[in-house]
């Protein structure tokens, strides 16, 4: 590949000749290609630089190990992971199912799980009678009192014997048999949240994921006055095991992603999701689909890099949006799922307002529901135990959630060091209309920076603690006090 003096991202960095002669013989074994990966970060017009500069999108889950040697420093570098055996989880309440040597890592999928022979390996640390009576709750499942056999629905990782476990206070007076929970006052989190335990394994670092324990986050408001925040948006992305990613599948295989998770939104039974509306784009009116999009309740049309990747060929065919409202006319969503546009899937929940932990809990029920009803069918979240859920482009993989909430902050966003300070608070901001927003207006995007090494209630609670404190740099300075902002980001 020939790259030009107007080319400017990690893959540039990255593919080297010597990576290139390694890579350009292999092919996946759905016949993805080093050239169908690095496409769109060539085929760009002049001036024009791929989002976030990385300049790579993935064909398929197994692109990540055959094409690792280039996909491995892209990741390490824009996560900022160094060395991903030291990857921790520090504010993560887990007791990990695992001994503490001899986890058999011998033998791994070309997604990244391990093989079940290394269960004979695995010593538990509880039985079911310990993690009653400390509240133990699985990183992800069906809902406790489903009908359904819980065995069913549990993740690729549950299933070979991976399971973390997160620990609770328990309700019971009854003091528990044994063991008894380590006494460790400095790594209880804040309010009713406390670690028990967290365990390394010697040979194998896993992606900490929890998904279904809104519980386990923060109590604390970041704007209790609802003054400051005007809206809170969380999304996930997700893609699908054995079926090619949008930037290299065929139009077969978009309708039959269309198909399945229109059968899914359908059978949906939840109250907040039962009478929702799945909508083809295809089926949309120009005036519907422009209206949608102004609305943020629909992806854009394709752009240059869309069409470039891949990802907007055939398009519309193939692309659908399920909203939680009977009449996208005159209601407004606040849970959608988008399909097949960067990604399989796009699982948001948006609201007015600042209520960051009730978002996060409607947005977890209905990844839940939806993941059951894929289940139920034989169908599975792309997955993989070091770099946790796989997605389109590197940037997303691990946690894939992007926490964000549209923030008042019209003094403090003036001052010198404003960027630095959100930075060292492991945030990330853009202008109020996305990253390419160059207009100050005064309210921010404030979202999570991290995605990988930490679990999805980590990243909220920085979210919140951090946007609290941003908040409150903004009243004192509203109050007329004097604030260096470059100290209190250099502190």
């Amino acid at each position: 590949p020939i790259f030009t003096p107007y080319h400017h991202s990690l893959l540039k960095k990255y593919l080297t000749p010597e990576i290139w002669a390694k890579l350009s013989r292999l092919t996946t074994s759905y016949g993805t290609t080093i050239e169908d990966i690095i496409r769109a970060g060539l085929a760009l017009p002049i001036g024009a630089n791929p989002p976030r500069r990385v300049g790579v999108l993935v064909g398929d889950a197994e692109c990540y190990t055959v094409f690792r040697d280039l996909l491995d420093p892209i990741i390490s570098e824009y996560h900022g992971v160094n060395n991903y055996e030291e990857w921790m989880d520090p504010e993560l309440p887990m007791e990990r199912y695992f001994s503490e040597k001899g986890a058999d890592t011998s033998s791994v999928s070309a997604t990244g799980n391990a093989s079940k022979s290394s269960a004979s390996s695995i010593t538990p640390l509880n039985n079911d009678d310990d993690d009653d009576a400390y509240g133990v709750i699985k990183s992800s499942g069906a809902d406790d009192d489903s009908d359904e056999d819980d065995s069913s629905f549990l993740l690729d990782e549950e299933d070979d014997m991976f399971v973390e476990y997160v620990a609770l206070p328990s309700t019971s007076t009854t003091p528990p048999a044994s063991p008894s929970p380590p006494n460790n006052p400095q790594s209880a989190t804040r309010g009713r949240v406390e670690t028990i335990a967290s365990k390394r394994k010697a040979n194998l670092r896993r992606h900490s994921t929890i998904i279904n324990n809104p519980r386990l986050v923060t109590n604390r408001e970041a704007d209790p006055g609802g003054k400051y925040i005007v809206s809170t948006r969380i999304r996930l992305a997700r893609s699908l095991d054995g079926v090619k990613f949008p930037s290299t599948m065929s139009r077969g295989d978009r309708r039959r992603v269309q198909r399945l998770v229109g059968e899914c939104t359908r059978q949906f039974q939840s109250p907040n999701l039962a009478h929702g509306t799945y909508l083809p784009v295809l089926a949309m009116s120009n005036d519907q689909n422009l209206d949608l999009i102004e609305r943020h309740i629909l992806f854009d049309n394709p752009n240059e890099w869309t069409i470039a990747s891949g990802m907007g060929r055939d398009w519309p065919d193939g692309r659908a949006l399920y909203a939680n409202v009977g009449d996208l006319k005159t209601q407004t969503p606040d849970f959608m799922i988008w399909v097949n546009e960067e990604d399989h899937l796009r699982i948001m929940c948006l609201r007015n307002g600042g209520d960051i932990q009730g978002v996060f809990t409607t947005l977890l029920n209905g990844v839940r529901e939806l993941e059951r009803e894929l289940r139920k069918r034989g169908w599975h979240f792309a997955y993989d135990s070091r770099l946790g859920y796989l997605t389109s482009c590197p940037t997303n993989v691990g946690t894939t959630m992007r926490a964000s909430v549209h923030v008042r902050l019209t003094k403090l966003g003036r001052l010198p060091g404003f960027f630095e300070l959100v930075q060292r608070l492991k945030l990330e901001a853009r202008g109020k209309y996305g990253e390419t927003d160059r207009h100050y207006t005064g309210v921010f995007d404030i979202s999570n920076a991290e995605r990988l090494g930490k679990s999805e209630v980590h990243l909220i609670n920085v979210m919140v603690e951090g946007v609290a404190k941003l908040i409150e740099l903004e009243r004192r300075l509203e109050a007329g006090e004097m604030v260096n902002i470059d100290e209190i980001a250099r502190a």
